[in-house]
């Protein structure tokens, strides 16, 4: 959806399919941000170019776990500051954003809020309008519709004092910038960052306070209880992902595959994991031997519990 205030501001979100993935483009006075970006940023540079702006800045909420963050490839791309959440990490590219920071989008400003709890170092990241009230805040994986984020990462026995960070970040920073106030999560209803998001695709601070049920619970101990009996699996490929996004994948290393010979293909399927992409029909009327079945458009959602990453990969299409 995207909207075009004053038809000088525009505010986009971007959905990427299979992963309930949300990233955001707002841009006013030929210079636009872009939060939480994805790998394959092309649609980023496109939108901004079309619409006649630069991106200066692309803002990350949290070392994401369950995608490859797009950041770096973006700024080779476009020249645009990074500024990344998480600073007790080291990253190999950005510079950690802190609390109070704030940069200019044309006639909007974006300030830095620390919200940790899913991570140690989350950040949001509240618009103001040209006027210079608060209009959206990007909470990342902090809030989501109906849901809070997931408080396992860390470990099992850090999760009670990251679900005390997690309420303290929501009751005492989010919920005072007013009931007004548009919500934009870095997830959608499906996402494994949360474990009941709502299926509504706008939200507010009034709506999430009315109707989240994990904000009933307004008693500090009562949250963090209610968090520990529910956490969702942690899905392994997070650790690879952990590690990906504070090196700052980029697109140009990405491989080209090339087609094989069937000899070549059988001789090196014996250390390889085979994963057949065809839809489930051709899947089960013949098939390599040992292979795995992901049709094309599931990729996004399934390949990263069952491919194993330590093996090689051949393609079957």
């Amino acid at each position: 959806m995207i909207f075009h205030w004053v038809s000088i501001v525009l505010f986009e979100r971007i959905v990427s399919k299979g992963l309930a993935h949300y990233s955001y483009l707002v841009g006013d006075k030929f210079e636009a941000v872009i939060i939480d970006p994805r790998l394959d940023c092309e649609v980023y540079v496109e939108r901004a170019s079309s619409e006649g702006m630069r991106i200066t800045h692309i803002l990350e909420t949290h070392r994401n776990e369950d995608y490859v963050v797009g950041s770096a490839e973006l700024a080779s791309r476009t020249g645009a500051q990074v500024w990344h959440a998480d600073s007790q990490w080291d990253y190999n590219y950005g510079q950690a954003a802190k609390e109070g920071q704030r940069c200019k989008i044309g006639r909007l400003e974006i300030e830095a809020i620390s919200t940790p709890g899913h991570t140690p170092g989350s950040m949001s990241y509240l618009l103001r309008d040209p006027g210079g009230l608060p209009w959206v805040v990007f909470t990342g994986d902090a809030l989501f519709a109906g849901e809070v984020g997931r408080i396992d990462l860390m470990g099992k026995d850090k999760a009670p004092s990251m679900a005390g960070l997690l309420y303290d970040s929501i009751f005492r920073g989010l919920l005072p910038l007013g009931d007004q106030v548009l919500v934009c999560p870095a997830h959608g209803a499906g996402s494994v960052c949360g474990e009941s998001i709502a299926e509504r695709l706008w939200t507010t601070i009034g709506l999430e306070r009315q109707h989240n049920p994990r904000l009933q619970n307004t008693d500090r101990d009562a949250f963090i209880a209610d968090l520990m009996k529910s956490q969702p699996e942690r899905p392994l490929y997070f650790t690879h992902m952990e590690k990906l996004n504070l090196e700052g994948a980029n697109l140009a290393r990405l491989p080209d595959p090339k087609p094989l010979s069937p000899k070549d293909f059988a001789a090196r399927a014996k250390d390889a994991f085979v994963l057949d992409t065809r839809m489930e029909l051709e899947f089960g009327a013949a098939h390599v031997p040992g292979a795995q079945s992901i049709w094309i458009d599931g990729l996004a959602s399934f390949e990263g519990w069952y491919v194993p990453y330590e093996k090689p990969i051949l393609l079957v299409t």
